[in-house]
């Protein structure tokens, strides 16, 4: 300090400036490992830290949809971080009312949607016997993330290939019927809601595609079961009815035909073969009316549960029970 003192006079204490910066820049090396290591550290620990606070905030009743659906932890922070809502038909008509009015007029139900500008999520509330496809919902409108986020990272082609490439080797007439119905609701999103509807309703899938689930699911499978589940409930009664149906057709006939057997005979004097055949007329009457019967009991719970599945939304064909997220 003297020495520059000398040079800048007795008064005038301050060091130079071109000496004050090398200083600094000294300081600042000598700090900058420092400076790395807390920023490394800092993105070291911070998604753990925010995953874990995703999961702490999130409404518990979303966590246990997420595992009831069989989400790994993976897939449980990608659907809790879109705050996701259960929601009734009012407030999911209200929240995409663009798909939903899409959906009911080709005769489907809109089960749950996403929304990516506001990163929301919306599940239907269903009613009891139906709990479960809350959970096959909540799977299907998160794998809606993870399409959009593969397809940003440059996977978009072969992905979608193996997409196409699954959807025509399973060659469902259902599936088939829901594409075509994507192309008019929801144009260019047919890869976006099969890579959904393939993971959450087949088994019979290729490894390749499989792939692109597991990171996201510990069970997957459940998810299958869930959708075949429902699918089973509702194709069991009507196979009941159908079978009912053609036995109920069967015993009309055979009580008709009996009948005219009976008058045939009466009208020749055959008292023997008259009563014979009358009695065949009315035991076949009596079986058809309890076969009736039976159809109508089996309809009314058929129709009680195509009710309460397909809510209050104004679908236009309300004795099909369908289901789209």
């Amino acid at each position: 300090l003297a020495k520059f003192c000398k040079k800048c006079g007795k008064e005038n204490t301050k060091l130079p400036d071109e000496v004050i910066k090398e200083k600094k820049k000294r300081n600042f090396r000598s700090f900058l490992p420092w400076i790395i290591i807390f920023i490394v550290v800092i993105a070291v620990i911070y998604q753990p830290i925010a995953d874990q606070l995703t999961i702490s905030f999130a409404n518990q009743d979303m966590t246990l949809l997420a595992q009831q659906a069989g989400m790994s932890r993976k897939g449980e922070i990608l659907f809790l971080r879109t705050n996701p809502q259960l929601v009734s038909d009012s407030q999911m008509m209200a929240s995409c009312p663009s798909l939903a009015k899409g959906l009911n007029s080709n005769g489907f139900v809109l089960q749950g949607c996403y929304d990516p500008q506001a990163n929301r999520i919306y599940i239907r509330k269903m009613p009891p016997a139906f709990h479960n496809e809350e959970a096959v919902t909540a799977a299907y409108e998160m794998l809606h993330i993870v399409y959009i986020n593969l397809s940003n990272n440059g996977n978009s082609k072969t992905l979608d290939q193996v997409i196409e490439s699954n959807y025509k080797n399973i060659n469902d007439p259902r599936l088939n019927e829901e594409v075509a119905m994507f192309d008019k609701t929801e144009p260019g999103e047919k890869d976006l809601e099969l890579f959904s509807l393939l993971g959450t309703r087949y088994s019979n899938i290729s490894n390749s595609l499989s792939n692109y689930y597991s990171p996201y699911f510990t069970n997957i499978s459940v998810d299958v079961a869930y959708n075949t589940q429902t699918f089973n409930t509702f194709n069991s009664y009507k196979t009941q009815l159908e079978q009912l149906q053609n036995t109920i057709n069967s015993y009309d006939k055979a009580a008709k035909t009996a009948y005219a057997n009976s008058v045939s005979w009466a009208r020749v004097g055959n008292a023997y073969e008259n009563n014979r055949n009358y009695n065949i007329y009315i035991a076949d009457f009596n079986a058809e009316n309890k076969a009736i019967n039976q159809y109508n009991q089996i309809l009314a719970t058929y129709n009680t549960l195509i009710t309460e599945f397909n809510g209050t939304q104004p679908i236009s064909n309300i004795n099909q029970a369908q289901a789209l997220q």
